[in-house]
């Protein structure tokens, strides 16, 4: 599933914009990357999409349908779209299995089953722990969790918003190859924010640089990886 952000501007108060004019192609089955220098807008043009954060003006495609007045919960059901956020994203009182019984609330009962099956068989880690309460897991295998609790309905895209935030080095590398996974196996479009712009560039297709709100280069990955002026728009300088 693809997304088009065209011309999209966007805020939390309004008459006071976060993110101004940007057009942006997430394409399908593929891993888009959104970096950029901390208050840059990367975590508003994500909640735009999912429809948390209100855009005012522009438009917002989602597999060919304009998604403007579509609510969250509406986005989420009929397009079949996932958002994990950085922060709140598992009910630390459940086990690792309830909250995948969570994650599939709207399945039938049977489904359901299937599907936490298939998640603890695709993440041994958490299958290993899956009567352990998340509120007593690692960092990491909290952000596995809130993963695979995205993944039950089988979305054909998916959010992800600082996915690696607080991970030591290899729980982080565990977490981008879990995301590059996620493309490679379930075929699910990804577009994700993150701070570890190289570590996350290199596992991507796409790669998109928003500076002071503004998009300020967009492109394959490894070309942005490459180009020299990354870092100076990375690091905010003039």
């Amino acid at each position: 599933m693809s997304i088009e952000l065209r011309g999209v501007t966007a805020g939390y108060v309004k008459g006071v914009s976060v993110v101004r004019d940007i057009d942006v192609h997430v394409p399908t089955k593929a891993i888009t990357t959104v970096i950029g220098p901390n208050g840059s807008g990367k975590s508003t043009l994500l909640r735009s999409v999912v429809g948390q954060t209100p855009h005012t003006i522009g438009s917002i495609v989602v597999d060919g349908t304009e998604v403007a007045g579509v609510s969250a919960h509406r986005r989420v059901i009929e397009h079949k779209v996932a958002f994990v956020p950085q922060v709140a994203n598992v009910f630390g009182p459940l086990t690792i299995q309830e909250n995948l019984e969570v994650g599939g609330a709207r399945l039938g009962r049977a489904r359901r089953r299937q599907r936490v099956a298939e998640m603890l068989d695709t993440y041994p880690d958490l299958a290993a722990k899956s009567k352990v309460r998340a509120e007593s897991l690692s960092g990491g295998q909290r952000q596995l969790l809130a993963l695979a609790r995205a993944l039950m309905t089988s979305p054909t895209t998916l959010l992800l918003d600082e996915p690696s935030a607080g991970l030591s080095p290899a729980m982080m590398d565990s977490m981008f190859d879990a995301v590059r996974n996620t493309r490679d196996l379930h075929g699910v479009t990804v577009f994700l924010v993150e701070q570890n712009a190289v570590q996350s560039l290199e596992i991507s297709d796409f790669g998109v640089v928003l500076v002071a709100g503004e998009l300020a280069m967009q492109g394959p990955a490894q070309q942005i990886l490459a180009d020299p002026t990354v870092g100076r728009l990375y690091l905010g300088a003039a």
